[in-house]
């Protein structure tokens, strides 16, 4: 398979990436040879292959570890009549707004050539495409071709970031890691809704959403967040051996730093800042694995000096003067490629409702570090709107109407039916206890379209709107249809910005 360039995304397959969310699937439907080939610069702009002449099967894909894909796809000559020359492998996914689309391409101006079964029984080939999801990861996508006859491996055809986010305590601050030199195809804000306790209606419990004070302020990083790297002034033992400016270090948050060392070299991680790790420098780039601990503070002298975190010491016995040289720090445990420090960048979002989130079982449109899945709202900012799927309202007993009952146990509940709710919504409320079903005092649920509310207050529909009327419980639910709503001028030209 020798003159395979690497291969591309389409037009179209960079807008569906742009499509996905947290949490959301890419949806491969098949792979097949072709005969066709275009000018290099002409290979993302096509939107079929060209002369098709087989289709690969697809293989079972398989997970080598968490948030990596793997999916074999592969041919043979069976039952092959006409031999010819493939000079064009591409990827089909589907689009939720176009259907099937052409996503990925590669080709060969020279082409293999195909023979039948006839010439060479039993030829077959074997492509395996990678995908990597996670926080603060790169998105890989590797074309690896063999077969029987002439194995090779095509080269590694794109790397794009995936958008790590994690946010501060109180879920204000996001700060966002992409090492692609790329421009971002998919990065998207999410909402969340939490309260501390559980509700009753003489004892409410407000819901906490994110950006609720009417902005959410996001920063925007490079991978490497050392801005600034002071070398140690002596070789004694125990001292400072390496501080670094850090554009932001979060508490009982997992690093990475690497550098390249002096030969000897004998340090160790601040045990303050970080758990105790010994290293012996070898002249060539290290790297650690490192935990921040669960208090860490510029006002710590031992963690923090003269502007800088304090992140290597030198060790017992140590003699070699310190030099490092290359020094990264990144979010998660895994090491990449160096790259210089990139000036961090501000957005501030406007959030006039908030951007609220509903956790739920499953069905949510993102998926967050714990594995807890969300209904919430969103802000999509390669393509520039705000997506509304969640909504807050008082309930007053009028709007949706009501209208009252009672359980077999003889619970009295009120009915009421929101116009614009997703049947069975989860739901959310500063008064009364959600769950997926109940006959208990001061719960509720949602049956089809309805909300139920249950109380033994409510003893018929006038006393009913008067305690909603006074009361006016917060209910949050999802939307049937979410609503989009372009975002402002002025952020859709920072967001190009970006």
């Amino acid at each position: 398979m020798s003159g395979w360039i690497g291969g591309v995304y389409t037009l179209k397959g960079l807008s569906l990436l742009a499509k996905l969310t947290q949490g959301s699937s890419l949806k491969i439907t098949r792979a097949v040879l072709g005969t066709g080939y275009v000018a290099p610069e002409q290979l993302d702009k096509q939107t079929a292959v060209t002369g098709i002449m087989q289709e690969l099967e697809l293989g079972r894909a398989t997970y080598p570890q968490r948030g990596e894909c793997k999916l074999p796809v592969f041919m043979t000559n069976e039952g092959l009549t006409t031999g010819y020359t493939a000079k064009q492998i591409g990827l089909y996914a589907n689009d939720p707004d176009e259907g099937e689309i052409l996503f990925f391409i590669t080709q060969s101006e020279n082409g293999t050539d195909i023979l039948t079964e006839a010439d060479m029984p039993g030829y077959s080939a074997t492509w395996f495409i990678k995908f990597k999801y996670g926080q603060a990861e790169n998105v890989d996508i590797t074309v690896d071709p063999s077969n029987t006859v002439t194995p090779e491996e095509l080269k590694e055809v794109e790397k794009l970031a995936t958008r790590g986010v994690s946010s501060n305590e109180n879920g204000t601050v996001i700060v966002i890691e992409d090492s692609a030199e790329l421009p971002f195809t998919g990065l998207s804000v999410m909402g969340k809704s939490t309260q501390n306790g559980t509700p009753t209606p003489t004892a409410p419990v407000d819901i906490e959403s994110l950006g609720a004070d009417g902005d959410i302020n996001v920063r925007v990083f490079g991978k490497n967040l050392v801005n600034d790297v002071l070398n140690g002034q002596n070789s004694a033992e125990y001292a400072n051996a390496l501080s670094c400016g850090i554009d932001e270090l979060l508490p009982d948050t997992e690093y990475t730093i690497s550098f390249v060392g002096a030969t000897g070299h004998k340090i160790y991680v601040n045990e303050v800042l970080f758990a105790y790790k010994y290293i012996l420098c070898d002249g060539t780039r290290q790297s650690v694995a490192v935990k921040t601990k669960a208090n860490i503070s510029k006002d710590n002298v031992d963690q923090y000096s003269g502007g800088r975190w304090i992140i290597l010491k030198n060790s017992e016995g140590n003699t070699v003067q310190p030099n490092f040289t290359k020094v990264q720090i990144e979010l998660g445990n895994t090491c990449t490629e160096y790259e210089e420090h990139k000036t961090a960048q501000n957005i501030t979002l406007s959030t006039p409702n908030g951007l609220k989130g509903i956790p739920v079982d499953s069905g949510g449109n993102y998926t967050d570090s714990n594995g807890q899945e969300w209904i919430c709202d969103e802000i999509d900012l390669v393509r520039g709107v705000y997506i509304q799927r969640v909504k807050q309202f008082e309930c007053n007993g009028i709007d949706g109407g009501c209208y009252t009952g009672s359980h077999e146990n003889g619970q009295n509940y009120v009915g009421i039916y929101p116009n614009d709710m997703m049947p069975s919504s989860p739901l959310l409320c500063n008064r009364y206890k959600a769950t997926p079903w109940s006959s208990q005092n001061n719960e509720m649920y949602s049956v089809d379209n309805a909300i139920v509310i249950l109380d033994s207050r409510f003893t018929d529909v006038d006393t009913t709107k008067t305690i909603l009327g006074e009361e006016l419980p917060v209910v949050i639910y999802s939307f049937a249809t979410p609503i989009e709503i372009p975002l402002s001028a002025s952020e859709l030209e920072v967001c190009k910005a970006l």
